[in-house]
């Protein structure tokens, strides 16, 4: 990859988090390009987590060359909307003349500015989605309420649990999105979701839970812990705290 973009000038020309973000549609583009003709290729981020079969993903990834979910911020959330209308933490293309083309697109833009600067009106690789706006045979908008149901989302809509699924609106959730969660330790984790003025019932409650419950094992066994002594977790840990914005787990499952 750093043969063909030359990544090296890339990250000299911007700090570490827009190289990040500019990364992204170049390995889907290197990737997608080398799988077979009109072979699907999904993008998730790593704070995203299934809830339930992932299958049901794949089967809605199909017959489209683009395939993203909308935002769908709630009222509180709405001036968000400068972030964009679409969430880069999922995205799928499709290995044909279209999906190809326009991811080349967005992957030339971001390697030409990708800053997390909206008086430059970009915020990392998210808002050059914008302009796939325009649902037609080729663009597909999966349905949020089960695929990247998300902090700034949730409040829209209602949720309820049946033999330990969860369901948004009647529909059992596929994937949820565990966006500005901080892992403090095997023990503790700040949830993240006053952020996004939600109100923490106990079904909420419950999906943090069950997703902190997976993630303890591993820190346990690699022996995970934030670093106490930054000055930024210590206020984060303070302000979550006085917010009852964090889960504390006593005893392992």
């Amino acid at each position: 990859l750093n043969i063909i973009y030359s990544l090296n000038k890339i990250y000299s020309n911007r700090n570490y988090l827009s190289f990040i973000f500019t990364l992204k549609p170049i390995l889907i583009f290197y990737v997608l390009n080398k799988i077979k003709k009109k072979s699907f290729l999904i993008y998730l981020d790593s704070d995203i987590y299934f809830t339930g079969t992932p299958n049901k993903l794949l089967k809605n990834v199909t017959n489209s060359s683009i395939f993203l979910t909308k935002h769908n911020f709630s009222k509180k959330n709405i001036d968000k909307k400068r972030f964009g209308i679409f969430n880069a933490g999922f995205v799928a293309f499709c290995s044909d003349f279209y999906g190809k083309k326009y991811l080349k697109l967005w992957m030339i833009q971001c390697i030409k500015c990708c800053d997390l600067n909206l008086a430059k009106n970009t915020w990392g690789d998210q808002m050059y989605l914008n302009r796939f706006n325009k649902k037609n045979n080729k663009i597909k908008f999966l349905d949020t309420e089960i695929f990247n149901l998300a902090p700034w989302n949730i409040s829209n809509y209602s949720l309820s649990l049946k033999n330990n699924k969860l369901f948004c609106n009647g529909k059992e959730v596929i994937f949820y999105h565990f966006q500005d969660s901080m892992i403090i330790n095997s023990k503790i984790i700040i949830m993240g979701l006053s952020n996004y003025y939600v109100n923490i019932n106990p079904i909420i409650k419950k999906l943090y839970l069950n997703y902190f419950f997976i993630i303890s094992k591993f820190l346990i066994k690699y022996n995970f812990k934030q670093k106490l002594w930054d000055l930024k977790i210590v206020k984060r840990l303070i302000k979550s705290l006085l917010k009852k914005d964090i889960l504390y787990i006593k005893k392992q499952i």
